[in-house]
């Protein structure tokens, strides 16, 4: 039985929160007056005394030096004799405020890279040209996400805003995810092993942005711990399954989407058929048509058939939900991959990038083959998508699990190396997991989960519920 916070006890948990945390930053920051009211300077041994606080709150990071040099001088212009202390708001916002600017400058990047005639030999290389093509993707999406961080600050009605349940988990969401984006522009920068010299000249660049991003985050989860500490019910973790509401779906779905889902064949605002009998007859020329940040569902049913084409659900295609007339039936299929020149963030048949999208009863398939390596049948980078009753088939890195938080539920995914891999909060239920017989020399590896900093709250979750072949 779920348990049931009424209304006025949820306000007093919430105002609990922010003066918790008020309180807690107040004494890691210190408090720092001056003793002399016709004066507002501070004598020496005060302003020694704030800076030791200071530094004690950014040594809990994983780059306290970096955290110190680029939030001290904003947190003092900040404070004030009435309110010498950051608040909880304050601080987040501080601690977010200098990434973006980081990224900004990396962002032009790719593009001076690939006309500078320092790397002239480099960049006559198709897959460096595509590795540098998704960096530059990857850097405004990274940008976004951190913006989007402070926007959901900022709007809201008073502090006790940021520290609502879904709002923080949301936070932490967008900045392991803007970690992730820039961590995938270096493992594919990698990929393009005989160029090392290139990809240690982006590691290099990235030092400032990847530090306070991840600085960021881990304010945020101190401030997460040790609201739990205090025993506040302050968020509910990402990778668990509410067993408690209908069929076992992950808390942030909606009660509209699980009916949804729930129906065999939702009404459509388009449908597609290669034989001609829907509104177009490429699943491309349908996206083409799909509103941007829409706030309601938009359904394109596709028809049987096997559909040869790349797709892509654009970052601005909101709720989109696409369904077929089964696994086997509806197939999406394409053949980008590694060898031939594509890197793999870009090398996904079917790609969903829009929040909130949702796939059913459809195939997804990358048809190059083992020798071609690295060969994506699907990559989702979308926030709260759901795929169900779908299949995933190619060799190497079948299933890209990018970034966000993703749920799969009576899935059929094949392949051979690393074919489940990435950096989402990804729950596998009732899943049919198969490893193919890999090339000479070669294991097979079901899952290679991809988090490179402790406070992301991402991971792989596979169900006891999942088979495996």
């Amino acid at each position: 039985m779920r348990f049931h916070v009424g209304r006025k006890r949820l306000i007093v948990i919430v105002v609990s929160a922010v003066v918790l945390v008020t309180i807690i930053i107040g004494a890691l920051v210190g408090t720092s007056v001056s003793t002399n009211s016709k004066s507002n300077g501070k004598n020496p041994s005060s302003q020694t005394s704030e800076a030791q606080s200071i530094r004690a709150m950014f040594n809990a990071t994983r780059y306290p030096d970096s955290c110190y040099s680029s939030m001290s001088s904003s947190l003092k212009a900040s404070s004030n004799e009435t309110n010498p202390n950051p608040d909880p708001k304050t601080l987040f916002l501080l601690s977010l405020q200098v990434s973006p600017i980081e990224l900004t400058k990396l962002s032009s990047l790719p593009q001076w890279i690939m006309y500078s005639n320092s790397f002239k030999n480099e960049t006559s290389d198709s897959l460096v040209q595509s590795a540098l093509h998704a960096c530059e993707i990857l850097f405004l999406d990274a940008i976004d996400q951190v913006n989007e961080s402070m926007s959901s600050i900022q709007v809201g009605q008073g502090d006790k805003t940021v520290f609502l349940t879904s709002k923080i988990n949301d936070i932490r969401t967008r900045l392991s995810t803007a970690i992730t984006d820039q961590d995938t522009c270096i493992a594919g920068l990698q990929d393009t092993a005989k160029h090392l010299i290139l990809t240690d000249v982006v590691r290099y660049a990235m030092i400032n942005s990847t530090d306070f991003t991840s600085n960021s985050l881990a304010i945020a989860s101190i401030i997460v711990k040790m609201l739990d500490d205090q025993g506040i019910p302050i968020h509910r973790k990402l990778l668990t399954v509410d067993h408690d509401l209908d069929m076992g779906f992950p808390s942030w779905v909606n009660k509209i989407d699980r009916r949804l889902l729930q129906q065999e064949n939702p009404v459509p605002n388009l449908t597609v058929a290669k034989d001609g009998s829907g509104v177009f007859r490429t699943i491309r020329e349908t996206v083409d048509s799909i509103p941007k940040n829409s706030k309601s569902r938009f359904v394109i049913y596709v028809k049987e058939g096997i559909y040869v084409e790349n797709v892509k659900i654009e970052k601005q295609q909101w709720n989109v939900m696409m369904y077929g007339d089964g696994m086997n039936k509806t197939i999406i299929s394409g053949s980008l991959n590694n060898v031939d020149g594509v890197t793999t963030f870009l090398s996904g048949t079917f790609i969903a990038e829009g929040r909130g999208f949702i796939a059913k009863d459809m195939g997804f398939k990358n048809t190059a083959g083992p020798q071609k390596e690295q060969a994506v049948a699907l990559r989702s980078s979308s926030d709260q998508s759901i795929f169900h009753r779908c299949s995933f088939d190619p060799y190497q890195d079948t299933l890209y699990t990018h970034s966000n938080r993703q749920f799969y539920r009576e899935c059929q995914i094949i392949g051979t190396i690393d074919f489940i891999f990435g950096n989402a909060a990804a729950i596998f239920q009732n899943c049919t997991i198969q490893p193919r017989q890999p090339m000479e020399k070669q294991n097979s590896t079901i899952t290679a989960q991809s988090r490179t900093d402790p406070n992301q709250n991402t991971g792989t979750v596979a169900s006891p519920s999942n088979n495996v072949r």
